[in-house]
């Protein structure tokens, strides 16, 4: 890395910005957020339709 003169980063290679699976978890949480606001009776409406979709 020297001989090319690529900079060396300072933290460790474990840290939780380098891992992608953090960016996925945060990205989970927030489908889980929206996931949670649907409330049953949303759900009920949304089955209620079916007969006029088929």
């Amino acid at each position: 890395m020297e001989e090319n003169n690529v900079p060396l980063l300072k933290w460790v290679s474990s840290s939780p910005d380098l891992s992608p699976i953090e960016t996925l978890w945060h990205e989970m949480k927030k489908l889980q957020e929206i996931w949670d606001c649907f409330t049953p009776n949303f759900c009920q409406n949304l089955v209620n339709t079916m007969p006029q979709r088929i």
